[in-house]
């Protein structure tokens, strides 16, 4: 066989046959999908009879996460199960590889959620990170912030903002902005923004 069709859906959604592509090389490039996005691939060939051949079984992909390129980004965690971690971001930990995690809302536990029901989780004493996805290495990093909401049931805590070079690495993590997190008796969510102009390092993953 020397040509085919190809058909490129949103997984779980029929073909739809205004929008097939016909293949002459067996190696073709779909432009312009949406990051982290799931799609369906296609394939049915060109007979000798002229005939097409049946479609064949969908082959299931999800595309890359991508650059953060638009701003404001934000994720509240509302979308994620328990025990799980946002799959576009990254974490590290020199203690345990399930740190930070996802937790969800259980009444009487977390009172005064900022919203629900997910929130990240930095347990106590474990030095771990959530490393955001990468920002597009066009715009200037530096001229960022990160605004994020949180509460602390230990008055010792200590909340470190920075910038990695290989989120695969933790060495090449730089502090940014080292923080004490104001403890409340009262579980209590609190607002912190935090600057990254003192930032100049080449860095394009903003860790936590």
């Amino acid at each position: 066989d020397s040509v085919w069709e190809a058909a490129l859906v949103p997984t779980g959604s029929a073909i739809n046959p205004s929008q097939l592509i016909t293949l002459t090389d067996t190696i073709f490039t779909f432009q312009n999908l949406i990051n982290d996005y799931s799609y369906d691939l296609y394939i049915r060939a060109l007979c000798n009879n002229g005939e097409y051949s049946y479609w064949s079984q969908p082959i299931s992909q999800r595309t890359d996460c991508g650059y953060i390129s638009s701003f404001p980004y934000s994720d509240n965690f509302d979308t994620y199960e328990t025990a799980s971690f946002p799959r576009c971001w990254q974490r590290l930990s020199t203690t345990s590889s399930n740190y930070p995690y996802i937790d969800l809302y259980t009444p009487g536990h977390y009172n005064h959620t900022y919203s629900t029901p997910g929130m990240m989780v930095f347990p106590s004493g474990y030095n771990s990170f959530a490393i955001l996805p990468e920002t597009d290495p066009a715009i200037p990093i530096n001229e960022l912030q990160i605004t994020f909401q949180y509460k602390t049931n230990d008055p010792a805590a200590m909340f470190i903002v920075g910038v990695m070079d290989d989120p695969e690495d933790a060495s090449t993590f730089t502090p940014v902005d080292t923080m004490q997190l104001e403890y409340h008796q009262v579980e209590h969510w609190a607002e912190k923004k935090v600057h990254l102009h003192n930032y100049t390092g080449n860095g394009h993953y903003i860790a936590l």
